[in-house]
């Protein structure tokens, strides 16, 4: 991972508040990914959306344990990115001197972000195009449309080369807004201790399919612990402050166990 500069990308006047937003819920003239301001944090690019626009990852820490945070899979789910750039935030703040590495990409789907929109610039819907083995072609409606073959996206290519370049022992995803603890594969005991932080519900199942999904590609077909927090709808403020909690302690496990490791 090389450290670079986030690539200018230009929002809308609702990102930018939202933007602004979290950078005031950690604490008055907090910097938020700024790697100027703080040298623990580094940056890479993803790779792009089809529109052309960069997917950036932020890396804090340097621990041989890994945490992946994905957040805006769908753009319409803009909390979720406040909730990410948020948890960046603190661990900018607070950086991480022992524990895991922790990969945060706040805008998997940048077009779709701007635009307000569930599917990416192709009117796709990338938590439906991943090759696991329950992807299919056909869709309930336009707005989980599947692509026309798995991982045709480039922004799902771009999540998958992620976790194959540097596979995580966690990776949890942030959708909203069925406000519940969802899991994938062998994640239900972290879920569950996330609930007991956050005080969302488990929610093994949601109440549909979701053939092509992130959590079934990565939790039940690669058997990575994959955590779901379907965020609630409410303010991005009180999302914040009733999941960042649950967040560090999801982190922490990872410091702990490391730090058990070492030789006395």
């Amino acid at each position: 991972m090389n450290d670079r500069h986030p690539p200018v990308v230009y929002y809308s006047a609702k990102m930018l508040r939202l933007a602004l937003l979290a950078s005031l819920i950690i604490c008055v003239g907090a910097s938020v990914l700024h790697p100027q301001s703080r040298q623990n944090v580094r940056y890479f690019e993803i790779g792009k959306s089809v529109r052309g626009r960069s997917i950036t990852a932020s890396v804090h820490g340097s621990g041989e344990k890994r945490v992946i945070v994905l957040a805006a899979i769908h753009g319409d789910e803009q909390a979720t990115a406040v909730l990410a750039k948020a948890l960046a935030a603190t661990l900018q703040r607070e950086p991480l001197t022992s524990g895991p590495t922790v990969i945060i990409v706040p805008e998997v789907n940048p077009d779709g972000l701007i635009e307000s929109t569930r599917v990416n610039g192709a009117r796709v819907d990338i938590n439906r195009n991943f090759p696991s083995t329950s992807w299919r072609s056909d869709s309930p409606d336009e707005k989980h449309y599947p692509g026309k073959e798995p991982a045709s996206e480039p922004e799902t290519r771009a999540v998958i080369n992620l976790i194959k370049s540097y596979p995580p022992d966690l990776l949890i995803t942030l959708h909203a807004a069925l406000g519940c603890m969802n899991w994938d594969g062998p994640g239900e005991e972290i879920a569950a201790m996330m609930a007991g932080i956050n005080g969302y519900e488990l929610c093994p199942y949601l109440g549909y399919e979701t053939p092509g999904s992130l959590g079934t590609y990565a939790g039940i077909d690669m058997r990575i612990p994959t955590v779901t927090i379907e965020l609630r709808g409410i303010s991005d403020g009180e999302l914040v402050q009733e999941n960042l909690p649950a967040l560090r302690a999801a982190i922490a496990q990872f410091r702990d166990a490391e730090e058990a490791s070492k030789p006395k």
